[in-house]
């Protein structure tokens, strides 16, 4: 049992040096012993040392003091992101799997106040499963139309009344709409066109895509076999988007044609 609950803990070592430590171990007047170690036995083996002796070590392992020093390293609640999430999911259930070798009167002296607040934050944190890559380029529409043919993370800002946006990628297209507004006043045609693939939104701030008001053409256009998806930032959950077809030319248009998800 206890070369099984060493096993658990090592697998979990690289994990905790992700995250600040406040005391990988408890600090003692004498090596080896610990609150549940208060004094050397015959059990540990521990020899003081002498003149005519070197004397031997304590080989008493703790095991509530290294289940402890696991849960010690866990980050503070306020620390936790959707960086760092993966780590701390790991190294909780890597406690677990600790805890669940120890005697029932050994887990009650354990402190889990820190399981129990990082577990808190991360059911409070919605997950974006993964999607969403580290890196994103970011792209001022008012520079000009955005044509996305690569798969990969865009940020897109900025406003226009001419600039458009179209994704011709038959895999996934991940967009970060932050405080983007196309409001077409110059060509009627559609605001956004997607003729293939995935393509995910998270939206950030105010987002407005409006299609010419004296004209046709959709807000966005998405072609058959080709989807969109719309999401909230988690650490801006008031993110919103306006999506606005054109009113008068011909009855007016969708503001969005084609499959949508939100």
């Amino acid at each position: 049992m206890k070369k099984k609950l060493l096993a658990s803990l090592l697998a979990v070592s690289m994990l905790v040096s992700l995250f600040p430590v406040s005391a990988l171990a408890l600090e003692t007047e004498e090596p080896g012993l610990c609150p549940h170690h208060l004094e050397h036995t015959a059990e540990c083996g521990f020899i003081a040392p002498s003149e005519d002796n070197p004397g031997q070590p304590c080989a008493y392992v703790c095991r509530i003091c290294l289940v402890q020093a696991l849960i010690d390293a866990l980050p503070d609640r306020d620390s936790i992101t959707e960086d760092n999430r993966a780590a701390a999911e790991a190294q909780l259930a890597a406690i677990d799997e600790a805890k669940a070798e120890l005697t029932d009167e050994e887990a009650a002296q354990l402190d889990t106040s820190r399981c129990e607040a990082a577990a808190t934050t991360l059911a409070d944190q919605p997950e974006t499963d993964g999607l969403m890559p580290l890196e994103t380029t970011i792209i001022d529409i008012s520079s000009g139309p955005v044509n996305i043919t690569e798969s990969g993370s865009y940020t897109i800002t900025g406003t226009t009344n001419s600039n458009h946006i179209t994704v011709a990628v038959s895999g996934d297209v991940y967009f970060i709409f932050d405080n983007l507004t196309i409001r077409e006043k110059i060509q009627k045609r559609d605001c956004m066109t997607i003729t293939q693939g995935n393509v995910y939104v998270t939206l950030q701030g105010t987002n407005v895509i409006e299609a010419h008001q004296d004209g046709f053409g959709c807000a966005v256009k998405i072609n058959t076999g080709a989807h969109l998806y719309f999401s909230v930032d988690s650490n801006d959950p008031d993110g919103s988007i306006l999506l606005h077809g054109a009113s008068l030319y011909g009855g007016g248009s969708a503001a969005v044609e084609g499959g949508i998800y939100i």
